[in-house]
Formats: C-alpha cells, sequence, structure tokens
C-alpha cells in the first residue's frame, strides 16, 4: 500500500539550506527526496515509480537551471501538472516572470522565512 503522505521534492544546491528545508518538511509530515542539482532532479522525476506532488525548486542551480528543470518537468507526461515553487536569490520583476514563464506557480524570495515555506506547501498541495 502506497504511502498516502505528500511526495515533494527539492532541489537546491547549497546543502545547508537543502537540509534545513528537508527538516522543515519532513516534521510537517511530508516525505521529501532531495537533488543538490538540475541534473539530479530530472533523474529523480524520471524514476519509474516517482509520483511527486510538490517541487520546490532554486532557480540558481549549477549545471542545469532552475527554468530549465521547471520546462522539463512541464513536458514530462507524468508530472507535467504538479506544482512547482521556486525559492530564489533573484526577485527582480523580468526575473520573476521568467521564473513564472518556465512553469513555476509560485516563487518566494530568499532568504526564505521557513513559515513562509510550510504555508506556501500547505497552499499549492491543496490546489493540486
Amino acid at each position: 500500500m502506497a504511502d498516502p503522505r505528500p511526495l515533494i521534492l527539492v532541489v537546491e544546491d547549497d546543502e545547508r539550506s537543502r537540509k534545513l528545508l528537508g527538516e522543515v518538511l519532513r516534521d510537517e509530515g511530508y516525505i521529501v527526496v532531495d537533488a543538490a542539482s538540475g541534473e539530479m532532479a530530472l533523474r529523480e522525476i524520471r524514476r519509474p515509480m516517482a509520483r511527486f506532488d510538490l517541487v520546490l525548486l532554486d532557480i540558481n542551480l549549477p549545471g542545469l537551471s532552475g527554468h530549465h528543470v521547471a520546462r522539463e518537468i512541464r513536458n514530462d507526461a507524468l508530472h507535467g501538472k504538479i506544482p512547482i515553487l521556486a525559492i530564489t536569490a533573484v526577485t527582480q520583476p523580468d526575473a520573476v516572470v521568467e521564473i513564472l514563464e518556465a512553469g513555476c506557480n509560485a516563487y518566494l524570495g530568499k532568504p526564505t522565512q521557513m513559515k513562509e515555506v510550510r504555508e506556501m506547501v500547505a497552499l499549492l498541495l491543496q490546489e493540486e
């Protein structure tokens, strides 16, 4: 029997931030898989048994950017409709438009308050 708890993919290259996000989300009762790069994120998304409910995505990643990852997720037959929450230090209006155009549903600017993360995650999971 599958675990009914939401499965969240956290994509963040900064290890400390990735661990903190994972810890906060696990404390909320979510199952968390993490990835340190865009390439790792796409490998996780494309695993045959992967059924993610939400992706938290850093935009400024080494290698494949968060923009590229978001577009790839949107083109994935299984995960194309799941919510993507961008978490980024880039908050200029043009950059935010690019984030949304890449397929992200919402964004939070860094530094991020964990209360905001919890609330946004809960909101995006309700909309699913």
